[in-house]
C-alpha cells in the first residue's frame, strides 16, 4: 500500500495538498525525511530560547520549523509553531511554555502520520 493510500493522516496532514505542492510522492517523501532529520534540532532551539527569555531565536526556530511543517502539509502543527514565532516576534512571554508542549503535541502527531513515508 502506497502513502497516499494510507488512512489516519488527514487529521494531521492533508496529504494530496502536499503532494499536489511537492509534486511527487517520491519529494514528499524527502521533505518527511529532512523535516524528520532536523526537527529535533529546531524543537531544541525552541526550548533554549524559551529557557534563556531569546525572543529572537525563539522567532527563527519556529518560523523554520512551521515553514517546514506547511510544505507537508501539517496546517495544525505549523499554526502551533506559528504562534511561537510571534511570541517570540512580539515579545510575549506569558504562554510561551504552554505553547511549546502544544506544538510537541502536533510534532508526535505529525512524526506518527509520516512513519509510512520513512
Amino acid at each position: 500500500m502506497s502513502f497516499t493510500e494510507s488512512t489516519g493522516t488527514d487529521q494531521v496532514m492533508d496529504v494530496e495538498t502536499a503532494l499536489e505542492r511537492l509534486g511527487s510522492e517520491k519529494l514528499l517523501r524527502k521533505v518527511a525525511g529532512v523535516f524528520r532529520a532536523n526537527a529535533a534540532k529546531h524543537t531544541s532551539d525552541i526550548e533554549q530560547a524559551i529557557a534563556t527569555d531569546d525572543g529572537k531565536m525563539l522567532e527563527m526556530a519556529a518560523h523554520t520549523l512551521g515553514s517546514s511543517m506547511a510544505y507537508l502539509s501539517a496546517d495544525s502543527a505549523s499554526k502551533a509553531a506559528m504562534k511561537l514565532e510571534h511570541m517570540g516576534r512580539d515579545g510575549v512571554t506569558k504562554g510561551r511554555q504552554a505553547a511549546y508542549e502544544a506544538l510537541m503535541v502536533e510534532i508526535d502527531r505529525l512524526a506518527e502520520a509520516l512513519r509510512p513515508l520513512l
